[in-house]
């Protein structure tokens, strides 16, 4: 007999499988791909040098935020410097991942629902694609997923245990990927909602979480302000990502409308790289924001292309094309009437289905201030597939309902 254990076990050493087999066939091309190579030097020189450095000559850096190298350079401490291993410990987080969104699924939507989701993203080629690549997002969305699922059932049971838990991966999601302070909004307004009559309670929760936020953070605060004079939470490389996203030759050319535009649009880049890295992230910040000042009447269609490269399926290379077509593409319309049940739920009940609801929301608000992008929205494709299997559930469900009216009519 096939007992929910034993269906959630083997599909998610399945998942596991379609990952391994994926790098056994691409791995190799896709490992470095992209901004990997910066994080494989910065793990390696922690662990060669104990220093925290993207290049060769050892100059301390916080262009890169610190879990991920750390992460790294952990799997090389441990396993030496095998990119094959890293990618392998990146499959068992994807199929951790698969568990835990139909756990998240489950508590929120019923088995039904949960088993819609727990096939579809066993066999997500996304999920296969990301786990191959030595970048941020497979340990990213596993923590996002965790920390949704700890908020979920502490919104059913309010135990401390389950917000603390909440706490925990949630700010170590944020220092991964400080794209997640975008949701913190949301959150502290369900929070005060749900305890709306005990600021106590509330106040508590709130404080607990940015207590949690500054102890897991306070070491990278510390060095950095030991190496740069100043206080930098996160990145100093926010600045570069902000003007990549919006400045003139977003406007000039056609190509570059809403996405991220490389160094080549920065002339006096060589210059700058002499600066310190703080001063020259505000630099980039400035430069932004003064295109923007100088093009308002520009905005709304830079917003425009904005999103619209957030939800496109043109990725950079053929692989990644395949790869969205085959997942979010044959998703989508399920994903669109799923979302649209959210909504109403949302509306009725504000059900979790807010969360997931303003976690999209957020990070499409991150994709309007900096740059559209499919790599920004791969972290909200659990939630992609989780409105999908609710629209799947809900036309089984119709269809069902009509025969069963047909055949009555007809009998």
């Amino acid at each position: 007999m096939f007992t929910e254990q034993r269906v959630l076990g083997w599909t998610v050493l399945l998942a596991f499988l379609v990952r391994v087999i994926f790098i056994a066939v691409f791995g190799g091309e896709l490992a470095l791909m992209g901004d990997a190579g910066g994080y494989d030097l910065i793990a390696q020189n922690i662990l060669d040098f104990g220093v925290f450095s993207k290049d060769s000559n050892l100059i301390p850096t916080a262009l890169r935020t610190p879990i991920y190298p750390i992460f790294l350079a952990g799997s090389y401490a441990v396993f030496g410097k095998n990119f094959l291993v890293v990618q392998i410990l990146q499959c068992v987080l994807s199929a951790a991942t698969v568990w835990l969104l139909f756990e998240i699924a489950k508590r929120s939507y019923g088995r039904n629902v949960a088993y819609i989701t727990l096939a579809i993203s066993s066999v997500y080629p996304s999920f296969a694609f990301y786990a191959s690549r030595l970048i941020t997002e497979t340990l990213f969305v596993f923590f996002l997923m965790l920390c949704s699922l700890c908020f979920i059932v502490f919104r059913k049971n309010g135990l401390f245990f389950w917000w603390m838990g909440f706490c925990l991966s949630f700010s170590l999601g944020m220092i991964l990927r400080p794209v997640l302070i975008f949701f913190v909004p949301f959150l502290v307004f369900d929070v005060v909602r749900l305890y709306r009559n005990n600021f106590k309670k509330y106040a508590t929760l709130l404080g607990t979480l940015v207590l949690v936020f500054f102890m897991l953070d306070a070491p990278w605060i510390i060095r950095n302000y030991q190496r740069f004079g100043e206080v930098v939470p996160f990145t100093t490389g926010g600045g570069y990502a902000f003007y990549g996203g919006n400045n003139p030759e977003n406007q000039r050319n056609i190509l570059a409308r809403g996405a991220w535009v490389d160094s080549n649009i920065v002339p006096d880049l060589q210059e700058l790289y002499q600066r310190d890295e703080v001063e020259r992230d505000r630099i980039f910040y400035a430069r932004g924001l003064n295109f923007l000042q100088q093009n308002i009447s520009f905005i709304p269609a830079h917003l425009y292309y904005k999103f619209m490269n957030f939800w496109s399926f043109n990725g950079e290379t053929r692989m990644k094309t395949i790869a969205l077509v085959c997942s979010y593409g044959v998703l989508l319309p399920f994903f669109l009437f799923g979302l649209g049940l959210g909504i109403r739920r949302t509306l009725k009940t504000m059900d979790e289905s807010f969360i997931f609801l303003s976690m999209i929301v957020a990070f499409n608000l991150a994709a309007l201030v900096f740059y559209g992008s499919i790599r920004f929205r791969f972290p909200i494709e659990p939630f992609i597939i989780l409105f999908s299997a609710l629209g799947i559930e809900h036309l089984r469900q119709f269809f069902i309902h009509l025969r069963r009216s047909k055949a009555e009519i007809g009998s």
